[in-house]
């Protein structure tokens, strides 16, 4: 009985390291270490030890470790999205590794004490169960294999027993739990992450080997059918330039805002003012990021979770820049960055556009954190501008307020106080500095007699402050950030439209979202072009916004799909979703990923 039980702890050291990792883990990503959570992954570690078994003892060993480092690898990448995306990693993102050293950066401020506490767990198990086997090498030889494999093999039943009670409990739970992937990390507080990377790959292989049926791809077509409304302003400025100017990760809570009795964005606060602004347009980017936001823009449609959607097939038929090609416009996008980065360089051709100003257009005279510096990007890119022929479409899109926001041209431009050395202090200077330059730009337009004659929107791409520093962002704004639910409600990146005769300005109360952007271009240009109820010009009347990853806002209420609730913020108060409004919200997030993939492409 003894030497089993001595043959017994060279495979138990593997279920208790690959445990032990794994709660490390869900420390560092706030998945609550509940019993059922444990039971699951108690339940999976039996299997993976069984399957590990049978290639042999001395290979089990070889094989094992090489499994914890694969492990290791997958949990830190996971780490590092969640650290800034708010979500675990996907079969389906996986493409985006490619672009990991654009954002070293990124890395390296969120790289801490606990990633290396998960390899050195590691190298504790190659010392500890090299140690244990040289121990018990004697008792292996007097055992015969397929005892071992009987014994192991009832620790798998018992594993099957687990994983399946577990599961059957999560959907007693939330029956739609795993039917929809918009919140990957309660898949995986609901079993453990190892499950969840199961259930994510099974859904690869079904995705990529499935095929919407033909009415599920005409419903889909049949809700593109609003269209705007042909009222004083439609067409109004057909003719006209259109300047859109993307501001990278811009979060309008400090529109207005002071800190030690200074203005953080005088010159945005002044556009405020002077022209048409949309305070509550909310983000509804995935994990493109600010790719992402230009094709929402651009499309009138969400991005889909888990995919970046400027892959090199994509020629979004009805995108703006085809649109105003047909109205006889010259069409551009100017931006800093490689063209190679998020497919720029073949998408752009795909949608129509003449000339794509990139990285190699631009002197780099002065570099802040991914690249050339948007004072230096914006004063070039007047020179351009001033050259390009009229009309013209063009998006303009800025760089320097990345994330992580540190960098030695920003430490001058604001005090700010008792918020030097935080993350939010860093992201406040470098959009003061944002802010700066955009005063500069416009300037500039008007000076060259541009601005009279060009529409300009300007928007935030996507958030700044991640979700692991939202305790950052509720002291500033003094307010509570305790949930998913309140984290949601404040993800708006504000919004101005400019009208070069000001004939339309003040403040929309209205809930929108930067798909609206495409429809409110439409109605200014008359482009007799339909919607899907996600997209309606921010000069129309709506107070509700969809995000991809399925969350439905309306005036005081926040709904999330993965829940089942909603939060209603007048009452201060959880209700379940009613079953009618589930199914709408679910049908329109499905009809619009059709429409992405099937029908606009």
């Amino acid at each position: 009985m003894n030497k089993v039980i001595r043959v017994f702890s060279l495979y138990l050291t593997f279920v208790i390291v690959l445990i032990f990792k794994i709660l490390v883990f869900n420390n560092i990503v706030n998945i609550n270490n509940n019993l059922i959570n444990f039971i699951s992954l108690l339940g999976v570690a039996f299997i993976l030890l069984f399957i590990l078994s049978l290639f042999g003892t001395q290979n089990f060993i070889k094989y094992s470790i090489v499994f914890n480092l694969l492990i290791s690898f997958i949990l830190i990448v996971n780490i590092l999205n969640y650290t800034y995306f708010k979500d675990l990693v996907s079969i389906f993102n996986l493409r985006s590794i490619k672009y990991i050293d654009d954002v070293s950066e990124s890395i390296n401020r969120n790289f801490s004490i606990n990633f290396m506490l998960v390899f050195v767990v590691d190298i504790l198990y190659v010392i500890i169960i090299r140690f244990v086997f040289n121990k018990i090498k004697k008792d292996i030889l007097n055992l015969k294999y397929m005892d071992i494999l009987t014994k192991l093999s009832v620790l798998a039943l018992a594993g099957v027993i687990s994983v399946t009670s577990t599961v059957a409990y999560a959907k007693m739970k939330n029956s739609t739990v795993f039917n929809q992937f918009y919140n990957k990390h309660m898949i995986a507080s609901s079993t453990n992450i190892l499950m969840y990377h199961y259930l994510d790959l099974k859904r690869y292989i079904k995705n990529i080997s499935s095929i919407y049926s033909t009415n599920e791809i005409k419903e889909a077509n049949d809700s593109l059918k609003y269209y705007n409304e042909k009222d004083w302003l439609y067409g109004k400025y057909y003719g006209k330039n259109l300047l859109l100017l993307q501001l990278e990760s811009f979060q309008g809570f400090v529109i207005g805002k002071k800190i030690n009795g200074i203005e953080i964005t005088p010159n945005l606060n002044k556009l405020a003012k002077e022209y048409y602004e949309v305070p509550n347009l909310y983000i509804q980017t995935s994990i493109g990021g600010t790719s992402d936001a230009e094709f929402v823009v651009n499309n009138g449609l969400l991005s889909i979770p888990d995919i970046p959607v400027y892959y090199t097939n994509n020629k979004f038929n009805n995108s703006l820049p085809r649109l105003f090609k047909d109205l006889g416009y010259k069409t551009f996008v100017m931006h800093p960055n490689d063209e190679s980065f998020w497919n720029r360089g073949i998408v752009y051709r795909n949608i129509g556009i003449d000339r794509f100003y990139n990285k190699n257009d631009y002197k780099i005279d002065e570099k802040i954190l991914l690249g050339l510096s948007d004072e230096s990007f914006l004063k070039q890119s007047i020179e351009y501008i001033k050259l390009m022929p009229k009309p013209f479409y063009n998006m303009v899109i800025t760089m320097s307020t990345h994330y992580p926001f540190r960098d030695k041209k920003f430490e001058n431009e604001l005090n700010v106080g008792e918020l030097e050395g935080t993350l939010m202090g860093d992201y406040l200077k470098s959009i003061h500095y944002l802010d700066r330059q955009i005063g500069m730009f416009i300037d500039s337009l008007e000076k060259e007699g541009i601005l009279k004659d060009t529409v300009i929107i300007i928007y935030g791409d996507h958030h700044g402050i991640p979700y692991n520093f939202r305790d950052e962002l509720s002291k500033f704004l003094n307010i509570k950030i305790e949930d998913d639910y309140d984290w949601y409600n404040q993800f708006k990146v504000w919004g101005f439209v400019m009208l070069p005769d000001k004939a339309v300005t003040g403040k929309t109360e209205g809930i929108y979202g930067q798909a609206d952007i495409y429809a409110t271009v439409l109605h200014l240009f008359g482009i007799n072009k339909p919607t899907t109820e996600i997209s309606k010009s921010v000069f129309r009347k709506k107070d509700y916004v969809y995000l991809p990853q399925g969350i439905f806002k309306e005036k005081n209420r926040v709904y999330l799909m993965f829940t089942n609730k909603y939060k209603d913020y007048d009452l201060n108060e959880l209700r379940r979703i009613d079953k009618r409004i589930e199914d709408k919200i679910n049908k329109i997030l499905k009809n619009n990923n059709i429409i992405v993939k099937y029908i606009n492409r």
